[in-house]
């Protein structure tokens, strides 16, 4: 249920009320008001409720400090967040190459839309972001993380081979044609994040506990809720 339809059905509600009260006999006009009163406030909290996830996207987002590391950001949109995916296809028996006559399973589809929707965000500037930028191929990074300038994604990107996991390596790549200098320990703000693909609902994680959904990252390996994989018993 979404929180349009319980608006109009708070308000359905309120309006029966109010017609409801309109018919019934005087000798019950004492607590009808309150009835009433009571309907339109429900209605009233309801369509607060509606409002205010849409006044906080629409707000300026002023993040402090960078909190998220590229891999978490695209492994909270995939298992924790409500944004539509592509989903991997289902196994099936490969009809040609070097697999042919093997049944293949795709993985990982869920993240890399998930990383392309970050990137439209950079590219954008709707999302900003932080790394170590590199001093040389043979002197390695700077020391501290500084903010990546907008701009600079027009002639980079995410690279993701290197963005699945917490890495020591240049997580961007220059575009072909262009030439500027990498970042490693690429990271976003939560908060910015969470604003641009807001969380699931509480009964969708629900659900997904009740199922035994577990949350895995791009290697489908399951993972805690800090995004980090779960020790696999020996």
């Amino acid at each position: 249920m979404t929180w349009a339809t319980m608006f109009w059905g708070f308000l359905t509600l309120a309006v029966a009320f109010a017609l409801a009260d309109l018919s019934l006999p005087d000798n019950h006009h004492d607590w009808a008001p309150a009835l009433l009163y009571a309907a339109v406030t429900c209605a009233t909290i309801c369509l607060i409720s509606l409002l205010w996830p849409l006044l906080k996207r629409r707000a300026r987002i002023s993040p402090s400090q960078p909190d998220m590391p590229i891999a978490d950001v695209t492994n909270y949109m995939v298992n924790d967040s409500s944004v539509k995916l592509k989903q991997s296809r289902p196994a099936e028996i490969e009809q040609s190459g070097v697999a042919k006559g093997m049944l293949v399973k795709q993985v990982g589809a869920e993240h890399q839309d998930a990383l392309e929707k970050v990137q439209a965000a950079l590219n954008n500037g709707m999302l900003d972001a932080w790394g170590y930028r590199e001093l040389s191929p043979s002197d390695g990074f700077e020391q501290w993380r500084r903010p990546i300038p907008k701009d600079y994604w027009q002639s980079a990107y995410l690279n993701s081979w290197f963005c699945w996991h917490i890495s020591q390596k240049a997580q961007t790549a220059s575009i072909p044609g262009r030439s500027v200098e990498g970042y490693a320990g690429v990271m976003m703000n939560k908060g910015q994040v969470k604003t641009l693909w807001p969380p699931k609902s509480w009964w969708r994680r629900l659900l997904a506990d009740l199922r035994g959904i577990r949350p895995k990252n791009y290697f489908g390996q399951e993972i805690d809720h800090h995004y980090r994989p779960v020790d696999q018993p020996k």
